[in-house]
């Protein structure tokens, strides 16, 4: 997600651990940024049906994980709400699952498009 003053890679991470956001920051040039301070970063989920639920974060090394889990489906829109100063920005992305079969097996995948 290009910020305008950077990205933000929003993912879905859930191998071998319950389902949480995680956030990587990148400059114009795509390169790794410093993480933010987390409590300037929250992102509220939209089902099709709805219902609403907002995430806060931690940081974890080079990135930022949610506090909370991420409930099935994996199909919402995120609003990922930026505060600095006296203001904020917001910035949606839809997520949206698939899934992909191997060998009789089938395994989650998550996407995200920018509106």
């Amino acid at each position: 997600m290009n910020t305008g003053h950077g990205f933000i890679e929003i993912t879905v991470f859930e191998t071998g651990v319950p389902p949480r956001f995680r956030l990587f920051f990148y400059d114009q040039r795509k390169q790794a940024r410093r993480v933010p301070d987390a409590d300037h970063i929250k992102i509220e989920t939209v089902r099709p049906d709805g219902a609403r639920q907002s995430f806060s974060f931690r940081t974890e090394g080079d990135y930022l994980e949610s506090t909370s889990d991420i409930p099935e489906p994996h199909e919402f829109k995120a609003i990922l709400q930026l505060s600095h100063g006296d203001h904020s920005h917001d910035y949606e992305v839809q997520f949206e699952e698939r899934h992909h079969h191997d060998h009789g097996g089938c395994s989650h995948g998550n996407a995200a498009t920018e509106p």
